[in-house]
């Protein structure tokens, strides 16, 4: 199982809006989360609303486009603080491990490689 996918979620942490984005570590078996702030005066969403936190947002075409998403049946979108030209939030990094597959019967060699767990079977190294 492959766990290279990316998201874009809307989120508040201490009282702010940032876009929080998630992507499995190429490297080590984790997932981390960054989150941008985003310009509240050039956002159209409403901050008040239960839906607005964690949903899902869709990518620009172009680097520097607005995040969108729908709420209340519109289409509202968010944008990043100087255009999309900012760091992530320092102290808001998260990172959660990925555990190893769970295996029955005849345990096999397991390792991270590529965003995926591999298994060395009798013919090689496989996906888990």
């Amino acid at each position: 199982m492959s766990y290279s996918r990316t998201t874009y979620k809307l989120a508040r942490r201490n009282g702010r809006w940032f876009v929080r984005y998630t992507m499995c570590a190429f490297l080590t078996p984790e997932m981390v989360s960054n989150y941008w702030p985003i310009s509240m005066d050039r956002s159209n969403f409403d901050p008040g609303a239960n839906d607005a936190d964690g949903a899902d947002l869709m990518e620009g075409s172009r680097p520097g486009d607005p995040f969108t998403f729908a709420q209340h049946g519109f289409r509202r979108y968010v944008v990043l603080m100087n255009g999309g030209q900012t760091e992530w939030a320092p102290g808001m990094a998260e990172s959660v491990p990925i555990p190893p597959p769970v295996q029955r019967g005849r345990k096999l060699a397991v390792r991270w490689d590529a965003g995926r767990w591999l298994k060395l079977t009798a013919k090689g190294w496989r996906d888990a």
